[in-house]
């Protein structure tokens, strides 16, 4: 008891304060913008901490193309900071709120990927296409998964009921919320499309048979869809992981059981409070039977 209810504080305060990481490489550049190209301003140390302020995207580094913006105001590459995510443990610089959809270029980008990859029915989602490739929704769910790090339902109309977005009119529509239409514009019980708004007029989409994934037109009517009256805007994930903490409080606890306790879930902060303590709480059993087993 004493053990979980030490690492149920730790657990705790560091929810609360965890914002430093450890830098992994040799003389890592920050710098001016998220890129490569901006001019270094300093260096970090292999093992030096550093906070972040933010995360945005940027110049592709390894596979990773998130930079943490740190409390010395530049930009480090975050394939060379351990986060213990490969996506998002902070806010999005400049984003979020009601006036910005917090990655909705990332959304975009990542649907532009796909772009020539012919209609599917039922396929595509997060982990890419599927039958050779996408659907609407297959494609909207691949994006948000991909941009933001979070799964969304994978039909159209559980997309636009989702509580784990934000509605709003349309005529406020963001780069990389989503467009619906519902047959006969029931879009209560009958949405049949989605696509991803990428600016006045223009929407990139999987639309139908004998269609590739592209940018087309935003239309108001076809065959009998009506556009919906409202846009889907989800963000990106904010919030620390669960991961990311186990990898803080491993460090401290024995090799021998710290093992046991290194794969826990990740927080999806939108409504997922009551999932996180029940997971937490099995997370905290399991490792004090494994302290106390041995």
């Amino acid at each position: 008891m004493h053990f979980t209810s030490l690492i149920a504080f730790s657990l705790t305060a560091a929810i609360t304060a965890v914002s430093a990481y450890p830098i992994t490489g040799d003389d890592v550049n920050c710098r001016s913008g998220p890129g490569t190209s901006y001019a270094s301003v300093k260096t970090y140390k292999r093992g030096q901490d550093v906070k972040i302020s933010c995360q945005t995207s940027g110049t592709d580094v390894f596979g990773n193309s998130i930079w943490d913006k740190t409390s010395d105001n530049c930009y480090v590459s975050d394939y060379y900071v351990k986060t213990g995510s490969s996506g998002y443990v902070t806010t999005k610089c400049g984003g979020g709120g009601s006036g910005s959809s917090g990655g909705g270029k990332d959304i975009i980008a990542a649907a532009e990927t796909q772009k020539g990859l012919p209609y599917v029915w039922g396929g595509g989602g997060c982990k890419g296409p599927s039958g050779g490739g996408f659907d609407c929704s297959g494609l909207t769910q691949y994006a948000i998964c991909k941009a933001l790090k979070k799964t969304i339902p994978r039909v159209a109309q559980d997309q636009y009921d989702s509580g784990m977005g934000k509605r709003y009119p349309r005529s406020q529509a963001k780069p990389g919320d989503l467009l619906f239409w519902g047959t006969g514009g029931d879009c209560k019980n009958k949405v049949v499309h989605v696509g991803i708004f990428i600016k006045d007029g223009l929407m990139i989409n999987a639309a139908r048979t004998g269609t590739p994934v592209r940018e087309q037109s935003i239309w108001t009517s076809y065959g009998g869809e009506e556009i919906c009256p409202h846009v889907m805007r989800y963000v990106a994930v904010r919030g620390v992981h669960v991961g990311v903490l186990t990898g803080i409080l491993v460090d401290s606890l024995e090799p021998r059981f710290a093992s046991a306790c290194a794969s826990a879930p990740e927080i999806d902060p939108l409504g997922t409070e009551l999932w996180f303590q029940a997971s937490l709480f099995s997370w905290l059993t399991v490792c004090s039977w494994n302290k106390n087993s041995i």
